[in-house]
């Protein structure tokens, strides 16, 4: 029919933000996952400096 949107037009056009948000929350939390190993990393280094003194 025409002007009648089928249900996976509908559902698509309803999840595209939420699909959205998924990827840029997963980005985000690979980008803190990364911040922490590196925080960790030098952390490590110090302690491993300290100790060795």
């Amino acid at each position: 029919m025409p002007g009648v949107q089928t249900l996976s037009e509908f559902t698509d056009r309803r999840f595209q933000p939420a699909m959205g948000t998924c990827i840029w929350t997963q980005r985000r939390l690979k980008e803190l996952s990364d911040r922490i190993s590196r925080t960790t990393q030098t952390l490590r280094t110090r302690i491993e400096f300290i100790n060795e003194e």
